[in-house]
């Protein structure tokens, strides 16, 4: 008797190249699952185990596309939390968490770091005279600025208002 392998069986009766391309890849995935105890393949399937299989597939394409979107959702919270919406600076949460680390490498290695607070003279008076429009206009300006200004060893992060922070590793290495 002659016993064929499952997607040749759905080959056979398949119609289009996609469902014979879709028959082998099945096969491929879950050959386990056609054997049977006897060490065959059976030769005919019935349209419940078919349906079964394909469900058991689309299955794992929605696990696995849920799971990426969810990453990326979480990479966006924490891209949130962590930066400020008008800058793209650091916020002061990232600036408290990178100063502490900074701390625990003092004490640790004895490695070195520099702190700067920047604040912007005179921003209530643009504030008010100005409008908010123009103050935020000239805060992402200094931010930019900054970013332009300051290597990428150097972290700057926005306190809030116009102030600024500017933490430097190893602050020898980089003169």
């Amino acid at each position: 008797m002659l016993y064929l392998f499952p997607a040749a069986i759905i080959a056979l009766n398949a119609k289009s190249k996609k469902v014979v391309i879709l028959a082998f890849a099945l096969t491929f995935l879950f050959e386990n699952y056609f054997l049977h105890r006897d060490g065959y393949y059976p030769l005919y399937f019935t349209k419940i185990e078919i349906f079964n299989l394909v469900i058991r597939f689309l299955s794992t394409l929605l696990i696995m596309w849920l799971a990426r979107s969810l990453r990326r959702s979480q990479l966006r919270v924490n891209f949130l939390a962590n930066t400020d919406s008008l800058t793209g600076l650091w916020n002061r949460r990232c600036a408290r968490i990178a100063i502490e680390q900074s701390l625990a490498k003092l004490e640790n290695r004895r490695e070195t770091f520099s702190v700067a607070m920047i604040d912007v003279n005179d921003f209530k008076k643009i504030n008010d005279l100005q409008g908010r429009a123009v103050g935020d206009q000239v805060l992402t300006k200094v931010a930019h600025l900054l970013m332009e200004f300051l290597s990428d060893v150097v972290s700057c992060c926005r306190l809030g208002g116009d102030e600024f922070l500017i933490i430097a590793q190893n602050y020898d290495e980089l003169k």
